[in-house]
């Protein structure tokens, strides 16, 4: 049975171990752990005191231990069961070999097939070859079935997904998560929401162990991406990359951009920032933003990362790096960057309603509602005014259906009784981007400058966006749909 740590190997084995017995089937039970004790055989040694009267052999006679005692265990029906044969002595890890070439019933674990004994190697496929079970991460309905289990009650919706994400499917991650979690966690109408999730000890070891065979450069790579996120593949050493992927700690990913690389598994970035300390996480965070500083796509990244880092970042930088996270769907992202706006820029028009397109995308829908109705509440023409100034460019932001505002009463019944336009031209989401507008020059009739109209930014509006259709910039009216 192979299967990565803390996947249930140890206890499938003991409860075969229990059902055996309840079975009257006479077996025994070995840790390859017990090698540790540098004592030769010392796993085995209930099965060799069982033939103790058989053998009569002392510990060096181990020539005459290998040909006598597998004969004797496959003559009497013994099963032999044995955990982590990695972790066998040499010489425990031969008489295993041997015992199944004599064709004694075995049951063994370990955690993947890479690291078996060599003495077992050829057997595994031979025509008379071993049976190789593969334990699988648990189902989501699995996960938080034990959740519920452990907690009581159901967890809701957020605490959920959070849990699922950070688990992997891993029995021993989901308990040690929720038992970590359990103290603050609180207990509302929506199901138990879990409080901050903590790295135990045991799961500072379980991440050690997987990353105990990684060199110092690779391992400096992994603890660049833990810190500063998905990094650009280019900008990392290829060697550690390509050692990275052939082992399964790294994968491509096309956020933030085609070609960066994220951890394959979502619990060792956190597990391995908080074993770094606060100059090695800000040091890694600028030679992050560095990378990326003159890659296209990744401006949003490095404004964040050197946010991050401590250094000071302008307020108009932020909002449009925020801007980028939000058209992006990397609703985390603009939060964090949003958050760091203080006093008027962080009550400004623009800034409100990104605030509320990613609470909403959240799922966070009344914070998100406040936040766009603060967003026009203020001056609701000044947010699309100031876009055609200075040139912001206003993608889609996805409400998810949000009932928006009763926009209804902030437009005037004037908006519901005009029927709106035949649509023209292909349909586009919404945004006012200024790429997408010609800015006319030259007086029109009448003497009076030309403004920019919202018609050409998309005449119709898609469901569950903001939209803007029909008339100039600063006199528009928004349509939600």
């Amino acid at each position: 049975m192979v299967g990565a740590p803390g996947t249930g190997r140890t206890r499938l084995l003991k409860e075969l171990a229990e059902q055996l017995r309840a079975d009257g089937t006479a077996h025994v039970l070995a840790h390859g752990a017990d090698g540790e004790a540098t004592v030769t055989l010392a796993p085995f040694a209930r099965l060799v005191e069982r033939y103790d009267d058989v053998l009569r052999v002392a510990e060096a006679n181990l020539i005459d231990l290998y040909t006598r005692l597998p004969g004797a265990v496959a003559r009497d029906g013994l099963v032999v069961l044995v955990d982590d044969v990695a972790l066998l002595d040499r010489a425990s890890q031969v008489l295993l070999a041997q015992l199944a070439r004599a064709g004694v019933p075995l049951v063994a674990t370990n955690a993947d097939l890479d690291s078996v004994p060599r003495a077992l190697l050829d057997d595994l496929t031979g025509p008379r070859g071993w049976v190789v079970e593969q334990l699988g991460p648990l189902a989501d309905d699995a996960v938080l079935a034990m959740a519920a289990e452990h907690l009581g009650d159901q967890l809701s919706a957020p605490s959920a997904a959070v849990l699922l994400r950070y688990a992997g499917g891993n029995p021993l991650v989901v308990r040690e998560l929720l038992a970590g979690a359990r103290e603050a966690s609180t207990t509302g109408p929506d199901g138990v929401r879990l409080g901050r999730l903590r790295a135990t000890p045991r799961l500072h070891s379980l991440v050690g162990q997987r990353l105990e065979r990684l060199d110092r450069v690779a391992r400096e790579v992994l603890e660049l991406i833990a810190v500063a996120g998905p990094m650009p593949a280019n900008t990392l050493p290829p060697v550690a990359v390509e050692w990275l992927l052939h082992h399964a700690h790294l994968r491509p990913t096309t956020s933030p951009a085609p070609g960066a690389l994220e951890a394959v598994e979502a619990l060792v970035p956190p597990v391995l920032r908080e074993g770094l300390s606060t100059d090695r996480t800000s040091a890694l965070l600028l030679r992050g933003a560095d990378a990326v500083a003159d890659l296209a796509g990744w401006s949003d990244v490095e404004v964040r990362l050197r946010a991050r880092a401590g250094e000071p970042v302008a307020a108009p930088r932020l909002v449009e790096a925020a801007q980028r996270a939000v058209a992006a769907g990397r609703t985390e992202d603009a939060l964090e960057l949003l958050g760091r706006l203080r006093g008027p820029d962080a009550d400004a028009p623009l800034a409100r309603l990104l605030l509320g397109a990613a609470c909403s995308a959240e799922g966070s829908l009344e914070e998100a509602d406040a936040h766009l109705r603060a967003s026009l509440g203020q001056n609701r023409y000044a947010l699309f005014g100031r876009s055609f100034e200075e040139g912001w460019s206003l993608q889609p932001l996805n409400l998810r259906g949000m009932e928006l505002l009763s926009l209804d009463r902030d437009l005037g019944p004037r908006a519901h009784r005009r029927r709106p336009r035949p649509h023209r031209g292909p349909a586009a989401p919404l945004g006012l981007s200024s790429r997408r507008l010609r800015r006319p020059t030259g007086p029109r009739r009448g003497g009076r400058p030309r403004t920019p109209t919202a018609c050409s930014a998309g005449r119709r509006p898609v469901a569950g966006h903001v939209g803007v259709r029909h008339g100039r910039a600063g006199t528009a009216r928004r349509s939600p749909r």
